[in-house]
């Protein structure tokens, strides 16, 4: 991990870009407990390592003074003690862009606990959000694996950018108790660009759901009023076979029968007609369209 620990010596770095490469971790010699394969697996222990490397980058104030742009990629959302200690959040103090988007192979794991993933984003996440609040202009948070709500333990309640233009959520359910839309709407008087990739709303046993796509997006054109770009981004396979603007699969169930295998997409096939959330697409298309003729105004 030297290699990490001199860029404690780069006195006007500016921009962090640090991808790991686990989508497949490795898995341990013989069947282990969860907790004995977190501690066994090499390419946890190197992230880990990884990460506590960058501490150095706090020692030297002109590299943390310099540092804008932070990027954490294929993060595995374990519980690492690394994001609690004050040298690591200073890092982020002063940051203007952050990118952290993580992974959690629920599904190559029939040991998974969800305790660790709870702790990661409801106590590891949020003081490195709170670190930067007052510079941050650009924001990109979710997963790049699983769908994040508040039973992962996602809150943003409390989180506030006074100069926030930029936002992109990947993975993340908007439920009531992770208070994501409301997030967005906090924005109102900064944020310019917005994208959801793949986010879903939770769509409860007992039809219809409390909120559908349609009541979000008429929000956001009557509460973002600064908003010039908007975008979904998703599965492109449609029910039907037919184009559209807006993915279908766009509404999600949590697994009830196997909870730890957190939430399924919601399918329109299996499930029967859907009675509900028929706007949705006339609701996206008012609102790309008030975003883009917002834009052309301004230029």
């Amino acid at each position: 991990m030297s290699i990490f620990s001199l860029l404690g010596t780069l006195p006007k770095l500016r921009r962090l870009n640090l991808t790991f490469y686990s989508y497949s971790l490795d898995e341990p010699q013989g069947e282990l407990a969860y907790d004995a394969w977190t501690e066994a697996s090499r390419d946890l222990k190197f992230q880990r390592a990884a990460l506590a490397s960058l501490e150095s980058l706090s020692s030297n104030v002109s590299s943390t003074q310099h540092l804008e742009c932070i990027c954490l990629n294929h993060v595995v959302y374990l519980a690492h003690d690394v994001f609690s200690r004050p040298t690591f959040v200073a890092l982020f103090a002063g940051v203007q862009e952050l990118r952290f988007l993580a992974i959690g192979h629920r599904e190559n794991q029939e040991n998974f606990q969800l305790r660790p993933v709870f702790d990661f984003w409801s106590t590891n996440v949020p003081p490195l959000l709170h670190a930067c609040r007052t510079t941050l202009t650009s924001l990109n948070l979710g997963s790049l694996d699983e769908y994040v709500s508040s039973a992962e333990g996602l809150s943003l309640q409390d989180l506030y950018f006074p100069v926030l233009r930029t936002l992109d959520l990947s993975n993340i359910i908007f439920d009531a108790q992770s208070h994501v839309e409301e997030f967005v709407v906090r924005h109102c008087s900064t944020l310019k660009s917005l994208s959801l990739s793949d986010c879903k709303i939770p769509c409860p046993m007992a039809l219809p759901p409390t909120r559908t796509w349609a009541d979000v997006y008429r929000r956001f054109s009557d509460e973002l009023g600064m908003l010039e770009v908007f975008e979904v981004i998703g599965d492109e396979e449609l029910a039907d076979g037919s184009s559209s603007s807006l993915p279908w699969r766009t509404y999600a169930r949590w697994n009830l029968p196997s909870p730890l295998r957190g939430w399924n997409e919601y399918f329109e096939d299996e499930e029967g007609p859907r009675t509900w959330g028929l706007d949705d697409d006339v609701a996206l298309e008012r609102l790309v369209k008030i975003a883009k003729e917002r834009k052309s105004n301004a230029s």
